[in-house]
């Protein structure tokens, strides 16, 4: 890729992904997504409870203790993090000899589980999962878009490309809590694929304009 700065709408990529959690732990346990753009890092939470209300409770209000804290939401920067790398290369060397910028944005993006799987689990008692059958698998399907300008924040081009991402979940192999990140890192490096593609066969006309 030509000598681009690298630029992320975050805002974009938290609408479409998440802007965070809220972990409850302690007596009560919850975890509540953030639909709102938020810099705190953690937050009070007001819990009703009826039978507690009622006068339904421990004289020791200690035992009751529980905890909301706020968790960024860390698919949001493995986006961040994986373009960065596709226009910088590993060494990433800031400097002023940039001919203009590439632009990210996520255009759509959805994540399932597949539910066949699960069901199959627990029908077997997981009997299966011991021997290595996967116990759930995790599916990706986004839609990227790239425009790149000049240093004048004119549009030289812009591209769309469609990926999709798998990442199973099993005993002895595949992901556990990060497989929801994994399926995501898929989707994205084959989406990518077409990007540079598309951008192999334009580049003498992207250049040009760029130096233009």
């Amino acid at each position: 890729m030509p000598a681009l700065e690298a630029t992320v709408d975050f805002d974009n990529l938290s609408k479409k992904i998440s802007y965070g959690n809220i972990k409850v732990s302690g007596y009560y346990n919850a975890t509540i997504r953030v639909s709102e753009p938020t810099d705190i890092d953690t937050v009070d939470l007001v819990i009703e409870d009826d039978e507690f209300n009622r006068g339904i409770h421990l004289e020791n209000t200690e035992y009751y203790k529980t905890k909301a804290t706020f968790v960024p939401e860390i698919r949001v920067y493995d986006i961040i993090k994986l373009f960065s790398k596709e226009v910088y290369g590993n060494d990433h060397k800031i400097d002023n000899s940039y001919l203009g910028s590439v632009d990210l944005e996520l255009v759509s993006f959805k994540q399932k589980r597949s539910f066949g799987l699960s069901v199959l689990s627990i029908w077997t008692l997981c009997v299966p999962s011991l021997v290595g059958f996967p116990i759930n698998n995790i599916k990706t399907s986004l839609e990227l878009k790239i425009t790149i300008y000049n240093k004048d924040f004119e549009e030289i081009k812009s591209y769309n490309s469609k990926g999709k991402g798998n990442a199973f979940v099993a005993m002895y192999w595949g992901y556990g809590e990060d497989v929801r990140r994994k399926s995501l890192i898929n989707a994205f490096h084959n989406t990518f694929e077409i990007f540079e593609k598309q951008i192999i066969e334009d580049i003498e006309f992207i250049n040009l304009k760029l130096i233009d």
